[in-house]
């Protein structure tokens, strides 16, 4: 880590200066490598220093005085080693269903479902909430555990209707 409390390129000095409660506050001069560059303004403690600058060529020198104060280091990157993704994804809860994207899937990673109903309740934070009921192709409708659902990476369903909790743990 550089110690800049010893660098003395960068230099300010007071032209008009006062005291706000326990700050120093008023208009400095700035001096890079004893050239005048700037001019700024605190009126007030608590207020931001504002800075006018004698020209771009000045500003643009200062710039470059502080970015060589803060070496940008070079970005640290994680590479992906083993790229095994799936195109399936499960969920624990029935809380974690988004209707516009956790309508359909795949029972057992087979049988294609759609979720018609949740089970238990907003009161029950037991093992109902890990059960659904699903219709299949064939309509018939059944109770299964949400985790043996397979959802569709990405999957969006434009026109999902709100799947409603029944309140209570219904078997069928």
């Amino acid at each position: 880590m550089t110690d800049w409390s010893y660098d003395t390129r960068l230099t300010y000095c007071y032209i008009q200066a006062s005291l706000c409660t326990d700050t120093h506050v008023g208009v400095r001069a700035y001096f890079l490598d004893d050239e005048f560059v700037a001019l700024s303004i605190q009126p007030y403690r608590k207020a931001d220093e504002e800075f006018e600058f004698v020209s771009q060529e000045a500003a643009d020198k200062v710039e470059q005085y502080l970015r060589s104060l803060f070496p940008s280091p070079k970005p640290s990157v994680n590479i992906i080693k083993d790229w095994d993704v799936s195109l399936y994804y499960t969920l624990d809860s029935t809380w974690q269903i988004l209707p516009q994207y956790h309508t359909h899937g795949l029972l057992d990673g087979k049988t294609p479902v759609t979720i018609v109903e949740k089970c238990g309740s907003w009161n029950n934070y037991g093992e109902d909430t890990e059960y659904v009921i699903v219709e299949g192709e064939d309509k018939r409708k059944k109770r299964v555990k949400l985790s043996d659902i397979q959802m569709l990476v990405g999957a969006y369903y434009q026109n999902a209707r709100q799947i409603p909790y029944n309140g209570t743990s219904s078997k069928i």
